[in-house]
């Protein structure tokens, strides 16, 4: 889970600017972005749209690995990595790495008074 603004076809969530699937028409709203675990991209070198996150827990037993993350301003992430993405990435606890979600579902946050 994220908390975005939204600008026309991207989401801004802190330095990270995220390309969306449609156009929201609520620019300069804030929104959440959900993304389910399998679908959080990790990688270990910074590139475009991605988010600066340190891994605090590893769950490597059986098929898919669970990796806890903990980004800059302290948002908690789950991602899910099969267990060859997990031996290519080699991830440790306490390593830098860069998530980027793919397809994330967007509520727009609709306040009223």
């Amino acid at each position: 889970m994220f908390r975005a603004r939204l600008e026309g076809d991207r989401a801004q969530v802190h330095d990270a600017s995220f390309e969306l699937k449609e156009v929201h028409p609520e620019n300069g709203k804030q929104a959440t972005l959900y993304v389910r675990p399998h679908l959080l991209e990790i990688e270990r070198s910074a590139s475009e749209g991605a988010l600066r996150a340190t891994v605090q827990r590893v769950h490597a037993a059986g098929p898919s690995v669970k990796v806890e993350l903990v980004t800059q301003s302290g948002e908690l992430l789950q991602a899910e990595l099969s267990q060859e993405r997990y031996k290519k990435l080699a991830l440790e606890r306490g390593q830098e790495v860069f998530v980027r979600p793919r397809s994330p579902r967007v509520f727009v946050e609709d306040y009223t008074i």
